[in-house]
């Protein structure tokens, strides 16, 4: 198995989500896998900072704000998705949450999106 380095770890991650930003998030009921996926009906993406990567290998950037997402509560959320716009923009990455929500209102604490490279 290769192992990059710390600091290729950091910039792998920081490639993906620079700590610049800005960045948008959104809730989809389907795996975004590589290409991103429909987002579920009325929601409107909201921004958040990311953090720089860690010194840790690998590498974790988060999300550094409490992030609340406006959601009809119609339909289930399973998986979160970053863009780097409000609206279309480039499927950044994205992931599933810790259990299914299905509320009108969905709030994410500070630290508890995650991305790594390892």
């Amino acid at each position: 198995m290769a192992r990059t380095s710390q600091a290729a770890s950091i910039a792998a991650v920081q490639a993906v989500l620079p700590a610049a930003g800005p960045w948008w998030i959104t809730l989809t009921n389907t795996d975004p896998g590589t290409t991103g996926a429909t987002e579920l009906p009325g929601i409107t993406r909201q921004t958040f900072t990311a953090s720089a990567g860690t010194a840790a290998v690998p590498s974790v950037v988060s999300n550094t704000n409490a992030i609340t997402i406006p959601n009809t509560g119609a339909t289930q959320a399973n998986y979160w998705a970053i863009y780097d716009a409000v609206t279309a923009g480039n499927y950044r990455t994205g992931g599933a949450l810790n259990s299914s929500v299905t509320a009108a209102s969905i709030t994410i604490a500070a630290g508890q999106i995650t991305v790594s490279a390892a």
